[in-house]
């Protein structure tokens, strides 16, 4: 149910995976597809939200 204030309780799930792309050379890079899931569970008001990053190379990204 939305607050007062027109604000509502999210949850959210995040994600890593490990994933392999070829670059132009045909060498094999591992890269990371990075996630996150937000949603609530009131049955009121349906909110979802996705984002996804992926084939990062750079393992400092990760963090």
């Amino acid at each position: 149910m939305a607050n007062p204030n027109g604000s509502v309780t999210i949850h959210a799930k995040i994600g890593t995976a490990e994933t392999c792309i070829t670059d132009n050379s045909d060498q094999t890079l591992v890269t990371y597809n990075l996630n996150v899931v937000a949603y609530n569970t009131n049955n009121e008001d349906n909110i979802a939200v996705a984002v996804m990053y992926p084939h990062i190379t750079n393992i400092s990204a990760k963090m």
